[in-house]
């Protein structure tokens, strides 16, 4: 099974690749492509441009973690619709696809751009914290999708699925990334090494050499 995990990674970090990491562990699926936005629907802007988001994502790519740069290449607002519309025209109509989400994006996945068309493009994967780590309950996504109960039932149909899998997540987030890097410190724990040399190199982010490198 195809599996896809969006967003605008600016920049990829540790709490993106643990989670990438630990699905392509589960042999149900064999490919997990990282599909970097070009404008976020609900966000603010990127901060860095296109081209160095999609470098950084290829400097952490590898083993079956590879990147897709469809929505860089297409103008404006970057659909989830869209990208699964072209991955399943790609795949063809029998093989599982899935999205993958954090539970706070799944939530309001019904309110997404042809969110209703989303259950019959590709299975649905929640990446939630389990109970001991105050996850709580797990409720569907308000859309047509049916509950499943491992990851092996979605390698049974398409698409249509909705799966939780609890995982320990990091809490690290770009923005914060971002903000220790305005601040001149250096964020190194909390992505790659290859990321960071990057961020340095190219000054991203507002970084220069007098920082705390």
């Amino acid at each position: 099974m195809i599996a896809v995990m969006g967003g605008a990674f600016d920049p990829v970090h540790f709490g993106h690749v643990k989670p990438a990491l630990e699905l392509l562990a589960h042999p149900e699926i064999t490919r997990l492509r990282l599909a970097p936005c070009r404008v976020h629907a609900d966000k603010a802007p990127a901060v860095a441009a296109p081209e160095h988001r999609l470098r950084m994502l290829e400097l952490v790519a590898g083993g079956g973690l590879t990147v897709d740069a469809r929505e860089l290449a297409r103008p404006g607002v970057s659909y989830t619709a869209d990208t699964l519309d072209h991955l399943r025209a790609e795949v063809g109509d029998r093989r599982p696809l899935a999205f993958v989400a954090g539970r706070d994006v799944a939530a309001h996945i019904g309110d997404w751009e042809r969110g209703a068309h989303l259950p019959l493009l590709s299975h649905l994967i929640v990446l939630a914290r389990p109970a001991s780590e105050g996850g709580g309950a797990d409720a569907t996504p308000a859309l047509a999708w049916r509950r499943a109960g491992d990851l092996r039932e979605l390698t049974t149909r398409p698409a249509g699925l909705v799966y939780y899998l609890h995982n320990r997540t990091l809490d690290i987030s770009s923005t914060t990334i971002r903000a220790l890097i305005a601040r001149r410190r250096a964020p190194r724990y909390l992505l790659p090494g290859a990321v960071w040399n990057y961020i340095r190199r190219h000054r991203l982010y507002g970084w220069d050499d007098a920082g705390d490198g």
